[in-house]
């Protein structure tokens, strides 16, 4: 574990040459250097359903297309007025404009998971973003635990910011209007699978749907990190809105590659969730998605999460199923299913500790500190002891670590091609940037 002195040279060179072959190893969780753009998503026009409401079957058949062929799709003519979009935009960017210790008023926490949060990870690889999270209830209601045979039930509260009220003026606005575009959306989707329009309405009576503002911040290494990490929608659907920066990746179906996006002017973008895959037993897939960010600009958007009522059980649809296509999904309860979840990642933020590794090339010293602040505490030390040292910030050490993080280094042979002794060569994968160390890419 210790470096000595006399191999700085050494470790050095073997350090560049490790860090584009990790590159090269990580590649599921690393943008590629240039994206597919050729073919982007379907684009669908909604104005039939103002225009022409009685007739409806050459929508429904586009709908259907894209939800098999893609699982993803834009939509225009939705009608939703475009100042309120520019509204809620508006007041989106001023909220992530105030400073930190604002932000921090209305932070999320371990009872409840609304609000702003700036350390967002998903599959245990941290996003580089910040978040405002809130329920389209309020309150909004969901299993105490995550327990089965715990039937307590608790309410969890929307978090405003004092200092920004027009924040949930907007936000109240928008999601009213994206609450009507789903269910326009239900609709053609179930009629899509041979279902009356209204099938699928009676699950959302005490819904648990949220709306998540994201805020992308110009990234100095976009090569090395992304904005969200590859993952699929756990709900319904999803309805997007983002602004004319580039960065959604849609994994496409036929080839498995990345398509980037191209962000079309008062567009939705559309996606069916794990929930729509199990009720179509199948027939329309929950896609994977990423988002990637860049050096030089800043990107929002403004992602409605449409979930049912928590005493949901997701299975299914029996008019979906039959001897030639039984099910191939078993019913899981939704409500138990997200405390889960919450419970899974709140055991995950314990685990990670902020670990900072101080790495002293000059003599034979490795400090391993955990702590919130101890990179301005490393920062401090190197200083007062005037020794040339590289700080890198283990955000995410479960992932690493097979959720033992008392001892990272025995598990890094994600980044160190199979060699643990000597985790420090190429652990630039986790810095977000930060790259203070002269081999650190």
């Amino acid at each position: 574990m210790l470096v000595h002195g006399n191999k700085k040279k050494k470790l050095e060179t073997e350090t560049q040459k490790l860090n584009w072959t990790k590159n090269k190893k990580a590649l599921e969780h690393r943008p590629k250097p240039h994206s597919i753009e050729a073919q982007n998503i379907p684009l669908i026009d909604l104005s039939p359903l103002l225009k022409h409401p009685d007739s409806l079957s050459g929508l429904v058949v586009e709908i259907g297309d894209a939800c098999q062929n893609w699982g993803f799709f834009q939509v225009i003519n939705h009608g939703v007025p475009s100042k309120c979009r520019q509204k809620v935009e508006s007041a989106a960017r001023k909220f992530f404009a105030l400073p930190k210790e604002e932000k921090r008023k209305v932070s999320r926490d371990e009872g409840n998971p609304f609000g702003y949060y700036d350390s967002e990870h998903t599959k245990n690889v941290r996003d580089w973003k910040e978040v405002f999270d809130f329920a389209v209830q309020n309150p909004i209601i969901i299993p105490a635990s995550h327990e089965p045979a715990d039937m307590e039930m608790k309410e969890l509260f929307n978090k405003w910011p004092e200092s920004l009220p027009e924040l949930r003026e907007a936000c109240d606005e928008h999601t009213a209007e994206m609450e009507k575009l789903a269910f326009k959306l239900l609709e053609l989707i179930a009629l899509s699978l041979g279902l009356p329009k209204d099938r699928l309405n009676g699950f959302f009576k005490d819904q648990t749907s949220r709306v998540r503002l994201n805020y992308y911040p110009p990234c100095p290494a976009p090569h090395l990190t992304l904005g969200v990490g590859r993952h699929k929608d756990t709900g319904v659907l999803t309805i997007l809105a983002q602004d004319n920066v580039a960065g959604l990746e849609v994994k496409r179906k036929t080839d498995g590659q990345w398509i980037l996006v191209k962000p079309t002017p008062d567009a939705y973008i559309i996606n069916v969730g794990d929930i729509f895959q199990v009720w179509s037993n199948d027939k329309y897939e929950s896609v994977e998605h990423r988002v990637v960010v860049n050096s030089e600009k800043e990107r929002f958007s403004i992602p409605y999460f449409l979930y049912p009522s928590h005493y949901t059980w997701v299975e299914p649809l029996e008019e979906l199923i039959n001897e030639q296509n039984p099910a191939r999904f078993k019913r899981y309860n939704w409500g138990k299913f997200r405390a889960t979840r919450n419970y899974e990642l709140r055991g995950s933020t314990l685990l990670k500790l902020e670990w900072i590794i101080l790495l002293e090339l000059g003599g034979n010293t490795l400090l391993e500190l955990g702590g919130s602040t101890l990179l301005e505490q490393g920062r401090r030390w190197r200083e007062a002891t005037s020794l040339w040292a590289t700080f890198v910030a283990l955000d995410s050490l479960s992932y690493l670590t097979m959720g033992n993080p008392r001892e990272p280094w025995i598990a890094l042979s994600y980044l160190t091609m199979g060699n643990p002794r000597e985790p420090w060569i190429t652990l630039s994968y986790l810095t977000m940037g930060y790259n203070e160390g002269p081999w650190i890419a």
